[in-house]
């Protein structure tokens, strides 16, 4: 698959280089794996004329150091066939930036903690010592982004402050991801439910459904080839993911992130499936949501008191594998896929409605014509109440004196009378909604209502996006 939509992470890199051509630059990538930021970096030094790139690997360090400088010496020949320190390397790199800009990327930067951290102390010593006077751009890239965090900003870290600019590389968002699936005459938004669901945003999934000519077929086609079948390239995909960061405490994390990709969502919820006491778990919980930014607190809209938080797990591919993969490792082990990609077949539909929901409330936020609401939101999310009662889509203005409530419903087919009435019924029990704001209804469905819901919606003041 070709190199696609990374234009504001190029701009951002070769911003940073035109600065280093006046001044030293120490740029951190960071990303979760999978998300392209090699494909990104190498796609920048295409148009950089002198730059080193080193891939980190997990080896012995003397083993590692010999590859270094073999590539040095490929780009600096003055150090062909000298037997170096790191602490020579890294002074080498700094030399090579003394007459003109030199760039430098450490891919899997992090992995030097495993290899030899006097990596870091080495690099803290030139960047100190030589910065201002070399014009060098070191990039230091990372995938296990709590560890590349704690490198670069303990306390006590030799790297701490000494990064000039940091750029994340993101998912891709759905409209890009909408585009390349109607490159494979997979056109709409239903598409782009059902691919969002299993894939999320990931360049890497695409990238490998593209590969195996899979794009442009049946999601659970996907499905079975590259997460479920015995050689399946995605099937540990989640551990694989996530062992890094975790080490030791990936049960715990494990546990509770399979418990939320299965609906449960709520701390008692949790607790109940995990074995872990319901009043440890917000300790593990914060650590999973603003450490490991891998779950998300959601509050009904307007709530202040937080007593209804629900927990999501935030990548939709890390969702589908707890949900689908991890429960069922047994099965898969002893080769019945088949029943696995059964059970899916029955219960994806429940979670495609809640991605649906989800790039609604996206598509509003982010004012995607397609969505655009009786007035600007200040605040768009779902509401629900301790007695059961939920409304999909909620917003509100910034003034406080507009409201709107709406329901998803994937399947046109699926929106009635009761639906209809049923939403101005339970508008009536948001309690912040009660006092005079002005209140609009919506429905948003795939495909064309009946006539007759149609015309019941218009009699009782209900938009419907048929998108």
């Amino acid at each position: 698959m070709r190199f696609i939509d990374r234009d504001q992470e190029l701009e951002a890199l070769r911003a940073t280089q035109r600065r280093a051509a006046r001044q030293s630059q120490f740029t951190l990538v960071l990303g979760r794996r999978r998300m392209g930021k090699t494909t990104l970096v190498r796609e920048f030094l295409r148009g950089v004329p002198r730059a080193l790139y080193f891939f980190v690997t997990r080896k012995r360090a003397e083993d590692l150091r010999a590859e270094f400088a073999e590539l040095l010496a490929a780009v600096q020949p003055a150090f062909r066939g000298a037997r170096l320190t790191w602490d020579g390397l890294i002074r080498a790199c700094f030399d090579a930036a003394q007459d003109a800009p030199f760039t430098v990327v450490f891919d899997e930067f992090q992995n030097f903690r495993f290899v030899d951290p006097s990596v870091f102390s080495i690099l803290q010593k030139h960047w100190d010592l030589l910065h201002q006077e070399r014009r060098v751009h070191l990039i230091a890239v990372g995938s296990v982004t709590s560890l590349m965090e704690r490198i670069f900003t303990g306390a006590r870290e030799p790297l701490a402050r000494r990064a000039t600019a940091q750029l994340r590389v993101e998912p891709f968002p759905p409209d890009v991801i909408e585009g390349l699936l109607a490159q494979h005459d997979r056109r709409g938004l239903r598409e782009l439910v059902r691919h969002w669901t299993v894939f999320g945003g990931c360049p890497k999934y695409y990238s490998l459904a593209s590969d195996a000519d899979l794009l442009g077929q049946d999601p659970l086609t996907a499905i079975e080839a590259l997460i479920l079948r015995p050689d399946a390239l995605l099937r540990d995909e989640g551990r694989s993911l996530l062992i890094e960061e975790f080490a030791r405490e990936h049960t715990t994390a494990f546990s509770i992130l399979r418990a939320i990709a299965a609906g449960r969502v709520q701390l008692q919820e949790m607790s109940d499936v995990t074995g872990i006491p319901a009043t440890a778990l917000p300790k593990d919980l914060r650590r999973l949501q603003d450490e490991f930014q891998l779950v998300e607190r959601e509050l009904p809209l307007g709530d202040a008191g937080g007593r209804l938080g629900r927990y999501a797990v935030r990548d939709p591919f890390l969702t589908f594998w707890f949900r689908y993969v991890y429960p069922h490792q047994s099965q898969l082990e002893a080769g019945r896929h088949d029943r696995v990609l059964t059970f899916i077949r029955r219960d994806l539909p429940t979670l495609e409605g809640r991605t649906y929901e989800t790039l609604i409330h996206r598509g509003i936020r982010e004012g995607d014509e397609r969505l655009r609401l009786p007035f600007d939101p200040d605040a768009v999310g779902r509401w629900w109440n301790r007695q059961g009662v939920e409304i999909d889509v909620v917003a509100r203005s910034g003034k406080g004196t507009e409201a709107f409530f709406g329901e998803c419903r994937l399947s046109a087919g699926k929106v009635d009378r009761a639906l209809l009435h049923g939403l101005r019924q339970k508008a009536a029990q948001v309690p912040w909604a009660r006092a005079g704001k002005k209140a609009h209804y919506g429905i948003f469905t795939i495909g064309r209502v009946s006539p007759t819901i149609r015309a019941e919606a218009k009699a009782l003041d209900i938009t419907l996006w048929e998108l």
